[in-house]
């Protein structure tokens, strides 16, 4: 057993203020019961811990103020599309998905050894032992990014349809399906944040292991085109 992971009152306090912008109180406690899940499986004792990214590409910004931070976007533009007379689309389906679109990181970087090592296109991923998961019989590939494992945690306490999808559909993994109105929302939020508020803090030498994960992903060419952009010449491709 874990000892010491967060429980369901931390996580709530954690999620606080924009928690509460889900009208839906059911929701809301599925929101925090998925965190709490999540938060076990990787073995982390606070939500606050769990990581943006590897290699400290955002060390001033955590995971918990970019799920907070995207679920504010989601909500700014779920306003704006109210005032064009848009319809279809559940508020609180929307808001929850992308405070919980990346529920799925602490399963896929587990804190007893979270490295996903991206040095070079053929790297891949390597799990600590976590007694809350299953064995593992081969830990020499990437069991499954973090859209999936948020698929599978959202289902599993019971969130609706609409908001796992728009989980495990925010990123790549989405690009070969038709997305909710829900999930097109998430997977843009998710999208601004990054490109207008993690990308511009990132550093020199993380850049270039993203430009790895990017070749690994299938990320569009013009990301890659950044990166070297931001590169130096300390740093080489798969160091």
């Amino acid at each position: 057993m874990i000892n010491e992971t967060a429980s369901e009152d931390s996580v709530r306090k954690a999620l606080e203020p924009e928690l509460g912008m889900i009208n839906d109180s059911q929701l809301r406690d599925k929101a925090v019961k998925a965190w709490t899940m999540a938060c076990r499986m990787g073995g982390y004792r606070r939500l606050e811990d769990v990581p943006t990214e590897q290699f400290d590409r955002l060390p001033s910004t955590s995971n918990l103020d970019h799920q907070k931070q995207t679920a504010r976007i989601v909500a700014s533009i779920l306003k704006a599309l109210k005032e064009f007379g848009v319809t279809g689309i559940d508020e609180d389906y929307a808001i929850t998905a992308a405070l919980c679109h990346d529920v799925g990181k602490p399963a896929e970087w587990r804190a007893d050894q979270p490295g996903i090592y991206y040095h070079t296109a053929t790297s891949g991923t390597f799990y600590g032992r976590n007694p809350a998961m299953p064995p593992m019989e081969d830990i020499s590939y990437q069991v499954a990014r973090h859209p999936i494992w948020g698929f599978h945690i959202a289902l599993s306490v019971g969130m609706p349809e609409r908001v796992a999808h728009a989980i495990g559909m925010h990123s790549v993994e989405g690009n070969n399906v038709r997305r909710t109105p829900e999930g097109t929302l998430v997977m843009i939020g998710d999208r601004i944040w990054w490109e207008l508020v993690g990308e511009p803090k990132t550093t020199d030498q993380a850049a270039w292991r993203e430009q790895g994960r990017a070749r690994l992903i299938g990320a569009p060419g013009h990301l890659l085109g950044q990166v070297r952009e931001r590169s130096c010449s300390s740093f080489t491709l798969g160091t």
